[in-house]
């Protein structure tokens, strides 16, 4: 602040109002609490607000229409074809690459013998990274035992225990 904008800054001031009132008394004030917002009352009203702007835009766009000349309708009406084209064009695109995307998969999975939904890249030599690892990473995992009958534990070779011996030894003998 410069030496001219002090002195009126003072004036402007009632007398005394900055000797009598202390310094930080705001913030000593309580303050009353926040009252608690009814988050689904408010969403209910915004969104019957939206249906309400929704109705009014349509009435708007008739209105629109019905003042148009018809050659300004033919040109409102090849823009929305042409917007529509588009999106259709872009939707089959789309379709496009992911039956590629698919087919690739597929290809990859039957060449490395890993399943197709593993591979998770977007491109095809992403796809043979991804399988040569997943391939490389099964290698290495024990399979799960096979069981000789249904439920049954498999037969395990061990060593007999000393009381397996004897046993025999026992047995034997009578």
């Amino acid at each position: 602040m410069t030496a001219q904008q002090e002195p009126q800054t003072k004036a402007t001031e009632p007398h005394g109002a900055a000797e009598t009132e202390p310094h930080g008394a705001a913030e000593t004030e309580p303050q009353a609490p926040e009252p608690q917002i009814d988050w689904k009352a408010e969403a209910r009203k915004w969104e019957q607000r939206a249906k309400e702007n929704s109705a009014a835009r349509k009435e708007l766009d008739e209105i629109k229409r019905e003042r148009m000349t018809e050659t300004e309708r033919m040109a409102a009406e090849a823009k929305d074809a042409t917007a529509r084209a588009e999106a259709a064009e872009a939707e089959l695109e789309r379709m496009r690459a992911d039956a590629k995307r698919a087919s690739d998969a597929a290809e990859v999975a039957a060449e490395f013998g890993v399943p197709a939904n593993l591979l998770t890249q977007p491109d095809r030599e992403a796809m043979v990274e991804q399988a040569k690892a997943i391939r490389e990473y099964a290698g290495g995992v024990p399979a799960a035992p096979v069981f000789g009958r249904d439920g049954a534990k498999p037969a395990t070779k061990h060593r007999k225990t000393p009381k397996d011996e004897f046993d025999e030894w026992f047995d034997s003998q009578i």
